[in-house]
């Protein structure tokens, strides 16, 4: 065969190959990441618990466990991150050398001192043993590329319920990150209709008032 026939052959594999793996990548959909929120009190990661070399927002939830916060948040918050100011962050979760990151453009200021930390995270139930091989049968959430274990009474309480795939929001408290496995010790679940529903009603209330 001649070097141009070669060159031909070569370059005609390669177009083929890059067609196959643009199309595989076509066919995947994409996971979207978990979604939730944390309550928790400011801190600085680096100086209050040693989690990361450099300063960076983050908020506490007891004093093992902390969230970074990131995005437009982290950046706003980042002057007063050693302040300890109470307050609230949603957006896109995600975990990383043992640690888990919110992502978000925005903050609030949590006025109840009384609130406690908290962890609050969207997602498909499933079962813990079934769905990710991990423990015993249990109700566990699948939020995006997450593993979400559950427990205490209230993620027992859906053990029979567990293999539904309904949507649901389970809060609690952050005990341990695990590669893409957050084990969550939850105080309520529920269904995100339902919180969407509370929180037009309470905004009808006010409306009222």
């Amino acid at each position: 065969m001649c070097e141009h026939s070669l060159t031909a052959v070569v370059a005609t594999l390669a177009v083929a190959l890059f067609v196959q793996a643009d199309d595989k990548e076509k066919t995947q959909p994409k996971v979207e990441p978990a979604r939730g929120s944390v309550v928790g009190n400011l801190v600085c990661s680096k100086c209050n618990f040693k989690a990361t070399e450099k300063c960076q927002t983050a908020l506490k939830l007891d004093e093992k466990q902390v969230v970074l916060v990131s995005g437009k948040a982290g950046e706003s918050l980042f002057n007063a991150r050693c302040g300890g100011k109470l307050v609230r962050i949603s957006g896109a979760v995600t975990l990383k050398d043992g640690l888990a990151t919110i992502t978000s453009a925005k903050s609030t200021e949590v006025k109840n001192q009384q609130a406690k930390p908290r962890l609050s995270l969207a997602g498909e139930l499933v079962c813990g043993k079934c769905e990710f091989k991990i423990g015993e049968c249990a109700a566990a959430l699948k939020a995006g590329e997450l593993q979400v274990l559950l427990d205490g009474d209230a993620a027992k309480a859906l053990f029979k319920a567990r293999c539904s795939g309904a949507p649901k929001v389970a809060t609690g408290a952050l005990t341990k990150v695990d590669g893409n496995t957050i084990y969550l010790t939850v105080s309520k679940v529920i269904d995100p209709k339902e919180r969407a529903e509370k929180k037009a009603g309470a905004l009808e209330s006010k409306e009222d008032e």
